[in-house]
């Protein structure tokens, strides 16, 4: 069951990012905390936005990346792309399109495309 949803965000990531690439954002990125973005997910869905963090977590399968980006005050967000993801404990800036993944009741996945 769990491998199953692994892969099934992982197509989704995969698709999403390839349409960030196909027709990126015209405008550009808001500079938001990732606080911000987590009190009021509709109000950036599909919206580019920039971040800065430490990455806490990654991985990295045949030059896709994904990683999670944590703020000092806990906050943490999934940040997925076409390039390997960075170093953990490494201060990382993020630029890129938010979704609203994945959500199943109150589980929430919020992912951002990089687009740089």
């Amino acid at each position: 069951m769990l491998k199953s949803i692994v892969a099934a965000l992982a197509v989704v990531l995969i698709v999403l990012a390839a349409r960030n690439l196909l027709a990126p954002a015209a405008q550009p990125p808001l500079t938001v905390a990732i606080a911000d973005i987590l009190r009021d997910p509709a109000a950036y869905d599909g919206k580019p936005v920039a971040f800065h963090g430490t990455v806490l977590g990654r991985v990295s399968l045949f030059g896709l990346g994904a990683y999670r980006v944590g703020a000092p005050e806990g906050d943490s967000i999934v940040v997925a792309g076409l390039a390997t993801a960075p170093a953990i404990g490494q201060p990382t800036e993020v630029a890129g399109v938010f979704h609203m993944a994945l959500a199943v009741g109150a589980f929430q996945a919020p992912v951002v495309i990089a687009t740089r």
